[in-house]
């Protein structure tokens, strides 16, 4: 059985996978995608609640192990002779930002799609919503700002 520590990385990947793809369909097919409010919706809806059922799949798993472990996901780019790495960090405290964040997002897409959803611009503005949930979700996942919080704090 997997473990949700194998496939963490999930947790942003589909709100930004999914806003990337809405993104692209309202470029390329703008005056269809302005109609289709519910499809949007529901994709992205989808995307958020993935990420935050995968969070919590994982907040259990790092509540129920006693030993302090640390998860770690390099990523190595080179870029025009640019070195750039990213790390991503998995413990109990990340895990904990990581189903805050995403049920609070989630919340406020519930809450958006609601409120606006036969307003004009609807779909660019839950798009963008979905895309910073995606990059607020791999920050906190990042072992910068683990390491940013710890310089703060003590």
């Amino acid at each position: 059985m997997l473990k949700p520590t194998e496939f963490f990385w999930l947790i942003p990947a589909f709100p930004i996978g999914g806003a990337l793809l809405v993104g692209a369909l309202l470029i390329s097919f703008n005056r269809t995608m302005k109609r289709l409010s519910k499809p949007i919706a529901f994709l992205l809806l989808t995307s958020g609640f993935a990420s935050t059922i995968i969070s919590y799949l994982l907040l259990t798993q790092e509540l129920s192990n006693e030993t302090i472990k640390y998860t770690s996901l390099g990523l190595g780019f080179d870029i025009f002779q640019l070195k750039l790495n990213i790390d991503f960090l998995v413990d109990k405290f990340t895990s904990f930002m990581l189903s805050a964040i995403s049920t609070i997002s989630l919340i406020s897409m519930f809450i958006y799609h609601f409120y606006r959803s036969s307003k004009p611009g609807y779909g660019q503005f839950f798009t963008v919503l979905t895309f910073m949930t995606g990059v607020i979700l791999t920050f906190s996942l990042s072992s910068f700002t683990r390491e940013v919080i710890e310089n703060f704090i003590g």
